[in-house]
């Protein structure tokens, strides 16, 4: 039996493994263009979470701004 070397690893690859990645990637690409593709449940609400968080802490920083700025800068 020969060893195994990049060379032997590479021919591997290419004749055993690459065309069923690239019709598993054929195949996504057509779920997602026809809109089947759905988030997981746990990584929308992780999103949308993370997305009112983001809001919260910027209407925070605007309140402390109009609070704490000096006159001169406060808006009219």
């Amino acid at each position: 039996m020969i060893p195994f070397n990049d060379y032997l690893y590479l021919k591997d690859f290419q004749l055993n493994k690459e065309p069923e990645m690239l019709a598993r990637a054929r195949q996504h690409h057509l779920l997602a263009e026809a809109g089947l593709l759905r988030q997981p449940w746990l990584t929308c609400h992780v999103c949308r979470s993370l997305w009112r968080l983001g809001h919260l802490i910027e209407t925070f920083g605007q309140r402390m701004e109009q609070h704490y700025a000096p006159l001169a800068l406060k808006p009219a």
